[in-house]
């Protein structure tokens, strides 16, 4: 564990201390997509389609343009550099057992957690494309759902 428990003020990450940060692959740049933040579904189940997806408990559990509302931690890349040419503060973190819990200031663990994606044309948000992705993923086991409108 890199930092202490619950955190009440956003933290950095020290790349050397008290464990230093390893890359373990490539950094992957996925180019004309934006991060969004979608309205809970509200159609009832079966969730086989975007609108009758299963519902994030709160935007605490959604990786989007507003959301989380408080990220607590941030990292640098390259790794060990400060402040690096990126800096990341929209972070799903795996524990070693694959459970997967959004960055946000009380880390709680929830049943499902959402990442949503609408395309850009450049650095332009493209509003008017229905060609959005909501990618959920299950806190216990990490099962991942894709579900696109």
């Amino acid at each position: 564990m890199l930092y202490t428990g619950n955190l009440g003020s956003p933290v950095t990450l020290d790349p050397t201390s008290p464990a230093p940060l390893i890359q373990v692959g490539k950094l992957a740049k996925v180019d004309n997509v934006h991060l969004k933040t979608f309205t809970v579904p509200t159609a009832t189940p079966p969730p086989d389609t975007f609108d009758t997806r299963p519902a994030v408990a709160s935007t605490a559990s959604q990786i989007g343009d507003t959301a989380p509302p408080i990220p607590s931690l941030t990292f640098h890349y390259p790794v060990g550099t400060s402040p690096g040419q990126y800096t990341f503060t929209k972070i799903v973190q795996f524990s070693p057992r694959g459970e997967g819990v959004i960055d946000n200031s009380n880390y709680t663990l929830a049943s499902v957690s959402e990442i949503g994606v609408q395309p850009t044309h450049g650095t332009t948000v493209d509003t008017t494309s229905p060609n959005v992705v909501a990618i959920q993923f299950t806190g216990i086991g990490g099962n991942v759902r894709i579900y696109r409108k």
